[in-house]
């Protein structure tokens, strides 16, 4: 797993040991494909001015997703395990959207020979 969490989260009191444990337990959760994917943490806020976590994985296709997490979220394993999954399957999606409109561009252009 390649990527970072951001200085903000690390020095967070509340954030940062939360973001932390989360991050070990993305990493269980997605088993050996998070070495494809590059996994960022940073802070973020929702319209009512709340402090959140936010998720972002990306990969080779350059297809990227994130969400965001409150503080409490983040202590709740068996949520984070299903948000975890939920953003693994966008980015999937993502990717294999990204991998079909560039296998079409190929074969669009085979067949024009």
């Amino acid at each position: 797993m390649s990527g970072s969490i951001g200085g903000a989260v690390q020095e967070d009191m509340e954030l940062g040991p939360r973001v932390r444990r989360a991050n070990q337990l993305l990493a269980e959760t997605i088993g050996p494909s998070i070495n494809t994917v590059t996994v960022t943490w940073d802070i973020t806020q929702d319209p009512f001015v709340r402090k959140l976590a936010r998720l972002v994985l990306s990969d080779f296709t350059q297809s990227q997703v994130h969400t965001d997490f409150s503080a409490n979220e983040l202590t709740n394993e068996e949520r984070l395990r299903a948000k975890f999954y939920r953003i693994w399957g966008d980015l999937l999606q993502a990717r294999s959207h990204q991998q079909l409109v560039h296998l079409s561009g190929k074969l669009d252009v085979a067949a024009g020979q």
